[in-house]
């Protein structure tokens, strides 16, 4: 029995206005996310992968806009939503890990800060100690130590490995039913690298959380994800379960990536 699909993106179409004229640079792709699975998202730099991300939450740039398509979280229109019930569904129920997180924080914010203000801005009626204590919680859920002390610590007192969990901690503090990672892995060394995937991982199976995981190294999502869609120029070129699609790659842009993954093993 396949898994619940928490997330169902349906032909989303995504242009960008160039002077007089809209460029679509997304075209009709489709995605399905399901409970407790990661669905890895590959392709080259500036095929589209980072706008599909911002566009599931509602945070596409000012020139760039929808222009067809559905993204449903369960039965709920993402695209259709106010901006203010938007803004209570992002981060609630589907939250953003950001590619680099020594940009990512607030840096005059103690890291305790950040998420007395993740939780408050989404309703948390508990102390700040409680909420403190729920911060340490998920801290410690992603194997950082003496997290205790860490809340207590700037953005800038962090390693790039440590803060990108601090960033994980923070999307997943809230239990959203799933989690977009844009490239969460991009300036890491290879042992923080399998650190976070790590963290990824466990946090998917254990409170049953779809996610969309963005790279462009197939090697890496092969580590985490079990279903892949490939991203050529905007659109989805090949899709399926992510050891059919590297076993037997159908599309020339796909079999590059596989080469290229196999060159890393």
């Amino acid at each position: 029995m396949e898994p619940e699909a928490l997330l169902h993106v349906q032909d989303l179409k995504v242009g960008v206005r160039v002077g007089k004229r809209m460029k679509f640079v997304i075209e009709e792709v489709s995605l399905m996310i399901r409970r407790g699975e990661v669905l890895g998202l590959v392709g080259e730099s500036g095929s589209g992968k980072s706008l599909i991300c911002a566009a599931l939450l509602g945070l596409l740039p000012p020139a760039a806009d929808v222009q067809a398509g559905q993204v449903l979280l369960e039965s709920i229109d993402l695209l259709r939503l106010p901006p203010k019930r938007l803004r209570q569904i992002r981060g609630a129920q589907i939250a953003f890990i950001p590619q680099n997180p020594m940009t990512a924080c607030n840096p005059s914010l103690t890291i305790g800060q950040h998420f007395l203000e993740t939780l408050r801005a989404h309703g948390n009626s508990g102390s700040k100690r409680e909420r403190l204590e729920c911060a340490v919680a998920i801290l410690e859920q992603v194997g950082l130590p003496r997290a205790g002390q860490i809340v207590g610590l700037y953005p800038f007192e962090l390693s790039g490995g440590m803060l990108q969990r601090v960033l994980i901690a923070l999307a997943a503090v809230l239990q959203p039913k799933v989690l977009v990672a844009d490239e969460p892995t991009t300036a890491l060394d290879p042992d923080n690298q399998e650190l976070v995937l790590s963290c990824l991982r466990n946090l998917c199976a254990e409170h049953k959380m779809g996610m969309l995981l963005v790279s462009h190294d197939l090697h890496l999502l092969s580590r985490c994800a079990r279903q892949t869609a490939v991203l050529h120029t905007g659109r989805i070129v090949e899709s399926g379960l992510l050891c059919d699609v590297m076993r037997d790659p159908q599309h020339a842009f796909t079999r590059a990536l596989v080469n290229a993954a196999v060159s890393k093993v």
